[in-house]
C-alpha cells in the first residue's frame, strides 16, 4: 500500500555559516537536508527526490548496498532546494512505500519526513 500525503513533515530552518579569512561571513546555502525518519519496522531500499513539476523520479539516491533500517533517522543533502519537490521511498523491489508531494524545500533548511505505518 502506498501512503501518499501532501505534507507529512516538519520544516526546520537551519543556518549554515562559513568562515572566510580573518572574519566570519555568511554564505547562502545552496543545499537543503532531507531527513528520513523511518518510524516503521520496514527497511527502505530506494530514495528519490524530484522537482514537483516533472514526472521522472530520476536516480535512486541510495547506493545498491545501503538501505534505511526501520526505527532510524538518516539525513540526505540535496541541491534541489528553493523549489517544490516530491520525495519517494521504496522497498526492496522498488514498490513505493511512501510518497510526499509538493514540499517547499528551502536552501539552508531541513525537512523531516516522518514515515509511519
Amino acid at each position: 500500500m502506498i501512503k501518499k500525503t501532501t505534507l507529512l513533515g516538519l520544516v526546520t530552518s537551519t543556518l549554515f555559516l562559513s568562515a572566510c579569512g580573518g572574519g566570519s561571513t555568511s554564505t547562502p546555502s545552496v543545499t537543503a537536508v532531507v531527513q528520513i525518519d523511518n518510524k516503521t519496522t520496514t527497511k527502505m531500499y530506494q530514495l528519490y527526490i524530484k522537482n514537483s513539476d516533472t514526472s521522472s523520479w530520476g536516480n535512486d539516491l541510495l547506493t545498491s548496498d545501503t538501505y534505511i533500517p526501520g526505527q532510524t533517522k538518516v539525513n540526505f543533502e540535496t541541491s534541489k532546494c528553493d523549489r517544490l519537490v516530491d520525495i519517494k521511498v521504496a522497498g526492496l523491489l522498488g514498490s513505493p512505500l511512501s510518497i510526499v508531494e509538493q514540499v517547499q524545500l528551502n536552501c539552508g533548511s531541513t525537512f523531516i519526513y516522518k514515515i509511519v505505518n
